[in-house]
């Protein structure tokens, strides 16, 4: 019977520390209470609940529990320090880091066979920043290509893109029309880059996770369920990566 049934998960914005995020519910029959989950590399916010409870429970339960998000989301510590021989992702392939420790001073990709490589040049103790910045002017300029593309497609204009290392969203846009991104999202698939600059696009006509929203969305990208599972499935994978 209908009511027997498990709800499909749900999600629900909230506010924490001054910004817009995104709560992922969903229902256990073997749940005995509410349950909060903090992803250990991404921080994301994921509620269980017990076979009949409502998702006003489930919203009134984690403002009572901000202050206890906040913090564990400062014990996040799972991180993989950037060395010569880590494996980095770079658009969703993996690639052997190596550090040369000679010059010249610059990063370079290359293909061995099936092996791929980033290469460093330069001294060895500088080479996980220089990486590291290599990967975030990277990041800036696909992401700034697909948000000015996104817009214009949906007919808006952004303000600025700034690029930072947050450990609990991929993108964030403000009131003021600025849209923020994780450069780690280079790591990803370029189509998942794709999809989250389109998500924080949207947010410029919609600043909720409503409907209209997703339909905003899909005019970008048709497929944007698909990538949202990808980023949702392997994106602790991707925070837990470069770490300084």
């Amino acid at each position: 019977m209908l009511f027997n049934r498990i709800p499909s998960p749900q999600t629900f914005d909230f506010f924490i520390e001054g910004e817009v995020e995104t709560a992922t519910v969903r229902w256990n029959k073997q749940a005995k209470r509410i349950i909060i989950h903090i992803d250990p590399y991404s921080g994301a916010v994921l509620i269980t609940l017990p076979k009949g409870a409502k998702i006003a429970e489930a919203k009134k339960f984690l403002q009572s529990k901000i202050k206890w998000i906040t913090d564990a989301r400062k014990g996040i510590t799972q991180e993989k320090p950037l060395q010569h021989g880590s494996i980095l992702s770079l658009y969703g392939k993996e690639h052997t880091v190596v550090f040369l420790d000679v010059g010249p001073r610059k990063v370079t990709v290359f293909q061995d066979g099936n092996i791929h490589y980033i290469k460093v040049g330069g001294p060895a103790s500088h080479a996980p920043k220089r990486l590291v910045g290599w990967l975030k002017d990277l990041a800036r300029t696909h992401l700034t290509e697909a948000a000015t593309a996104h817009a214009e497609t949906l007919g808006v204009s952004f303000n600025a893109i700034r690029i930072g290392d947050t450990k609990s969203r991929w993108g964030s846009c403000s009131a003021r029309g600025n849209l923020n991104f994780s450069w780690r999202l280079i790591l990803a698939p370029a189509s998942v880059l794709n999809y989250v600059a389109a998500h924080e696009v949207a947010h410029l006509i919609e600043m909720n996770h409503s409907a209209a929203f997703w339909r905003e969305v899909e005019k970008c990208v048709p497929n944007w369920e698909m990538e949202r599972k990808w980023l949702r499935k392997n994106g602790g994978h991707l925070m837990a990566q470069a770490r300084l």
